[in-house]
C-alpha cells in the first residue's frame, strides 16, 4: 500500500510541473503583450534635430606624419540649437525632467559644447589654463570662458552631441558676454538678421570664433549667425 502511494503520489507532482511551466509561458506571454520597449534614436537619426546639429557643429582634426594628434568638434549653443535641444531633450526625459543651465542660452551668456581628442593625455586637459589659451571673439572683442566644464558622464550629452572620438573627452564652455558688445541687449539679438535699433555690430560684424590654442595644436572655429 505504502509504494502504491508513493508511486501515485510522485505520478501527481510530475503533472504538476508541466502544469506550472504552461502557467508561467502563459504569464509571460501576458506581461510581453502589454509591455512596450522603444529605443532612443540617435541625434544623428532625428529627422528634426540633425539639420540643425549640423548647422552649428563643427569639427576640425590634426595630423603629423600621418599620426592623428588632434580631432575636435564644438557645438555653440545658438537660439535655434537651444530650442531643439530643449525639445529632444523633454523627448526623452519627459516634460519635468531639468536641463543643465551651463548648456542652456542665457540673456548674456553663450555656451559651446566641445568634444576633445588629444594624443597627448595632458592637453586632453581643456581646463588647464597653463596648456590651452581659450577665447571667443566676436567684433574685435575677445573674451575668456567664464567657467570650463568636464563631462566625466558622457550618457549625459551623447544623445544631443555625438562624440567624434570614442576617446573624446565632452567640456561645456560658458562664456559671458560683456556690456560694450551686448549695450543692453540680449546674446539671441546676436543672431537677428534684421537691422535692430540698436548698438549691435551690424549682421556681417557679429561672426562668432571659437579660438583653442595650445602648444599642440591651435583651432579656430567660427559660426556666422
Amino acid at each position: 500500500m505504502k509504494l502504491n502511494s508513493f508511486i501515485v503520489d510522485s505520478l501527481i507532482s510530475l503533472l504538476k510541473v508541466p502544469a506550472y511551466i504552461v502557467f508561467l509561458l502563459i504569464c509571460t506571454a501576458c506581461v510581453s503583450t502589454n509591455s512596450k520597449i522603444q529605443l532612443t534614436s540617435s541625434a544623428i537619426d532625428d529627422p528634426k534635430y540633425q539639420p540643425v546639429l549640423d548647422k552649428w557643429r563643427k569639427s576640425a582634426s590634426t595630423y603629423r606624419d600621418l599620426d592623428l594628434i588632434l580631432k575636435t568638434t564644438a557645438v555653440l549653443i545658438s537660439p535655434e540649437m537651444d530650442e531643439l535641444y530643449k525639445n529632444r531633450f523633454i523627448d526623452i526625459h519627459g516634460s519635468q525632467a531639468k536641463f543643465d543651465d551651463k548648456i542652456i542660452l542665457s540673456k548674456d551668456t553663450i555656451s559651446v559644447v566641445v568634444d576633445l581628442f588629444t594624443k597627448s593625455e595632458a592637453h586632453l586637459d581643456l581646463s588647464d589654463e597653463s596648456l590651452w589659451k581659450i577665447q571667443l571673439i566676436i567684433n574685435g572683442i575677445m573674451i575668456r570662458p567664464q567657467s570650463i566644464d568636464r563631462y566625466r558622464k558622457k550618457e549625459l550629452l551623447s544623445p544631443f552631441f555625438p562624440l567624434s572620438s570614442s576617446w573624446s573627452r565632452y567640456y561645456v564652455l560658458v562664456f559671458k558676454l560683456p556690456f560694450d558688445l551686448l549695450m543692453g541687449n540680449e546674446v539671441k539679438d546676436l543672431f537677428e538678421k534684421k537691422e535692430l535699433a540698436s548698438s549691435l555690430p551690424n549682421p556681417q560684424d557679429r561672426t562668432i570664433v571659437l579660438s583653442m590654442n595650445s602648444g599642440e595644436a591651435q583651432v579656430k572655429f567660427s559660426w556666422d549667425p
